[in-house]
């Protein structure tokens, strides 16, 4: 993703605190990118990851298929709405492959044991590098751990961005 793009529809203060991030990781000689619809995100695209593994019942959304849960938040509770979140993916690759994928840290994805292992390390590494004050690591987050997501402490406090 053009860097210029994805950073126009982030808060100028976290859109600094994101190329930090970034320089750091290539730094720690740490192969990085950002997410695809990782800084910004439109209501309509927040409400569509929303709904991954989920059915709308009479009574609200209920989890029908919890694997393909990606956000627990939906346009209205996302900081990706306000400008005031990105995602910034470790990319990884196996010995005598000529290209790296993302680091999903998933068997389902055929990373074996011992490169979800060299993933853990690596991305203990990128959070620590992103976590700054005022930060707020998806890593952290008590149930669905988010690793590349990073946002603002006070985003709740932020009025919708819608462009």
């Amino acid at each position: 993703m053009d860097d210029a793009r994805f950073f126009a529809g982030l808060r100028p203060e976290l859109a600094e605190l994101a190329r930090q991030h970034r320089a750091g990781c290539v730094a720690a000689q740490l192969h990085t990118a950002w997410g695809q619809d990782g800084g910004w995100r439109s209501p309509a695209a927040q409400q569509r990851l929303y709904e991954q593994g989920r059915k709308l019942t009479p009574t609200g959304w209920v989890v029908v298929d919890a694997r393909k849960v990606v956000t627990n938040a939906t346009a209205a509770t996302g900081p990706h709405c306000r400008g005031a979140a990105y995602d910034l993916w470790l990319l990884f690759g196996r010995n005598g492959e000529q290209h790296l994928r993302l680091a999903t840290m998933d068997p389902k994805d055929g990373w074996t044991p011992q490169e979800i292992e060299q993933q853990t390390t690596l991305w203990a590494a990128v959070v620590r590098i992103g976590t700054r004050p005022g930060l707020v690591a998806g890593a952290h987050f008590p149930r669905l751990k988010d690793f590349p997501h990073v946002e603002l402490a006070r985003w709740r406090d932020l009025p919708m961005k819608w462009s």
